[in-house]
């Protein structure tokens, strides 16, 4: 499926059938994203007595429970909520269907940066430098959102 879209002085044209997949898959039980040294994200069949969620251990389907901190086990999408004390979500901070946006890539990194909580000596970080010398040449009208994509 194509799309026209106009925004502001700019036409441009969307091709919904060539997406890009910008994440970092999460290998449940496997090699994955961690920050903070929380608990690996881990799965497992669920078990209910004699049943069991897993047809090579024979149970009549599939299905599992899931433990994961989204934060820290990887790819995840944030809205002013995280930061904010007021508990405010993605799904209620959406006013439109599509919103233009920004990707960039950036490696974290060591800085000098001040951090709250303060940064441990090997913690790397999206620095405030990165994040400016992305965005200084960025048209106002594609900022509604942005994507960082942080690279491996």
């Amino acid at each position: 499926m194509k799309a026209k879209i106009s925004l502001s002085s700019l036409a441009v044209e969307v091709d919904f059938s060539k997406g890009n997949d910008i994440s970092i898959p999460l290998n449940f039980n496997g090699s994955q994203p961690n920050t903070f040294g929380v608990d690996k994200a881990t799965s497992k069949p669920y078990q209910d007595g004699q049943f069991i969620g897993d047809t090579r251990k024979g149970g009549p389907c599939n299905f599992e429970t899931y433990s994961f901190t989204p934060h820290c086990n990887g790819t995840h999408t944030e809205c002013i909520g995280h930061i904010t004390d007021e508990r405010i979500t993605i799904l209620s901070s959406l006013q439109e269907q599509m919103i233009p946006s920004t990707l960039i890539s950036v490696t974290p990194k060591n800085t000098t940066e001040n951090y709250k909580p303060e940064l441990n000596t090997e913690d790397l970080v999206i620095t405030k430098e990165d994040l400016k010398s992305q965005l200084e040449h960025v048209k106002s009208e594609f900022l509604k959102g942005l994507i960082i994509r942080t690279l491996p």
